[in-house]
């Protein structure tokens, strides 16, 4: 892996998804002068464990609701944003997203957030390559079922890349714990514009029709390392984790992990690692003032319709990928680029 020339002396501290970053002790990794990297949905936590002042944030463009709720956050001033990265950073593929909001939400908000907000730290090339490879290990040729590494994973590559040498890891937890996730769950009106969500919201609807068991709501979210709907395992993070280890022997990494993840952390050498028992009670985090917040936010008709719209072409595209793949296999990886630009062009609602 190519080395990236930038150095910071700050201690980084990457906040995952998982529970352990809803554990006050999980605090203690960071100090005055640690940097706070954030991604997706944090703003979802029921306390603030690691305060208001998010240094880098990362999140992935593909959902509309995140972009709405987003934008109240930063705007009500619950988290105080430094840099915000954008995924993916192309340019083009910004130009599309901020267009793709002007449509659904009416003017240019986060076109100027990211003209004055953006950060890129991009991921070395060798990253795509060991994720690809593995995914041909497994066999796994749909661009449906491909594994990827989860964000903290991928932003622990990028800090990396990037030139820290103390980074810290909470909320990494490979979803070994019965909590997926330390976030309150967002009420029914929102949550209804998730992409995930609302799939499993239509397919019950004919699966009740032709008296099926109905789905669960936390269907596709990832289970196991065996799941058959997952996109992320424990085998591709700790892969990549160790690719990384070794790649910059001079990384200190601290991680703070839930009971049930430490058996999995455990196999992964040279590291330094924490667990609640190891920390001594520390005071409760102060509380979220957004969550209150979260009942009182709603879409106009307007934007429920065109976001409804939005969600039935892109599941009526991935059915039809589906099928080419099911029954006729051949014509699959001819039509993989045509379904990625009708993708691209359905997403801005061109």
């Amino acid at each position: 892996m190519e080395k990236n020339q930038t150095t910071n002396k700050d201690s980084i501290l990457i906040v995952g998804s998982g529970p352990s970053a809803a554990d006050p002790k999980a605090a203690y990794l960071k100090d005055v002068n640690t940097k706070v990297f954030r991604m997706s949905w944090f703003f979802l936590e029921s306390n603030l464990v690691f305060g208001k002042q998010v240094d880098w944030f990362w999140f992935n463009c593909g959902e509309v609701i995140l972009f709405h709720l987003l934008r109240q956050v930063i705007e009500g001033r619950y988290y105080e944003f430094n840099q915000l990265h954008f995924s993916p950073d192309k340019p083009k593929t910004i130009t599309e997203y901020t267009q793709f909001y002007r449509e659904y939400f009416g003017d240019d908000y986060f076109q100027s957030l990211y003209k004055r907000q953006r950060f890129n730290w991009p991921t070395p090339a060798t990253i795509g390559n060991l994720v690809t490879d593995y995914n041909r290990r497994l066999g796994i040729k749909s661009i449906r079922k491909t594994t990827m590494p989860t964000a903290a994973v991928m932003t622990l590559v990028k800090v990396a890349d990037a030139g820290f040498k103390d980074i810290r890891l909470a909320g990494v937890d490979f979803y070994m714990d019965s909590t997926l996730y330390g976030y309150h769950p967002l009420p029914k009106h929102l949550a209804h514009y998730r992409r995930s969500d609302f799939k499993v919201e239509q397919i019950n609807k004919v699966r009740k029709l032709l008296g099926k068991p109905l789905l669960k709501e936390d269907y596709w979210r990832p289970q196991t390392t065996s799941s058959r709907y997952s996109i992320h395992t424990v085998d591709i993070d700790t892969a990549i984790i160790n690719h990384v280890l070794s790649s910059y022997p001079d990384i200190q990494l601290t991680v703070f992990c839930t009971d049930p993840a430490l058996a999995v952390w455990q196999q992964v050498k040279g590291i330094k690692l924490l667990a609640g028992g190891d920390i001594q009670d520390t005071a409760p985090a102060p509380d979220n003032r957004f969550i209150p917040l979260l009942d009182t936010i709603k879409l106009n008709r307007t934007q429920q319709r065109k976001v409804v719209i939005l969600m039935w072409k892109l599941r009526l595209i991935d059915a039809s990928i589906k099928f080419i793949r099911n029954h006729c296999p051949h014509l699959h990886r001819f039509i993989r680029p045509l379904y990625r630009f009708i993708r691209d062009r359905t997403w801005i609602g061109r």
